[in-house]
């Protein structure tokens, strides 16, 4: 039996694939709630550091034990009762997590979108005379510089 086919035959590969799934959507849901509860953008990369180093220590946890009927065991336990691996609650774990993935990007770039036409309230001078030569003025002592292209035969 190869390598890959053992990792495969433990879950790892699918354990690998709903803590990616499930990690991502945490930290969504962080970076939405640190601005709203006034944290320290500190706490987004602590959770980040916490993921990253949980994850191997998940890859070794689901190459050592497996679920079963009867509860956790370990896979030499789990082998010698012939249990099947616990891969359909995987598969629902990984399907449910790209699930909520797939809702939370549709709400976070459709429905929470900010409008960019959205109108603002601008305060309105009324336009006098006054007004009206002051900007005249302005105008008149501005200098604009014109780039030069000769565009002639000569």
């Amino acid at each position: 039996m190869s390598f890959f086919s053992e990792l495969k035959r433990r879950n790892v590969f699918r354990v690998s694939a709903a803590y990616l799934v499930v990690s991502w959507l945490l930290l969504q849901v962080i970076d939405t709630l640190v601005p709203i509860l006034s944290l320290s953008d500190a706490f987004g990369r602590g959770m980040f550091l916490v993921l990253v180093i949980g994850f191997p220590v998940v890859l070794i946890v689901s190459w050592v034990f497996e679920l079963t009927p009867e509860g956790i065991q370990t896979q030499s336990e789990a082998d010698e009762s012939g249990y099947k691996t616990s891969s359909s609650k995987l598969n629902a774990v990984v399907i449910s997590g790209l699930a909520l993935a797939l809702v939370f990007v549709v709400v976070d770039q459709y429905i929470l979108e900010e409008n960019p036409n959205q109108s603002f309230d601008v305060a309105v001078e009324p336009v006098t005379e006054q007004t009206v030569e002051q900007t005249t003025e302005r105008n008149l002592r501005s200098i604009a510089a014109l780039p030069f292209a000769n565009e002639s035969a000569d």
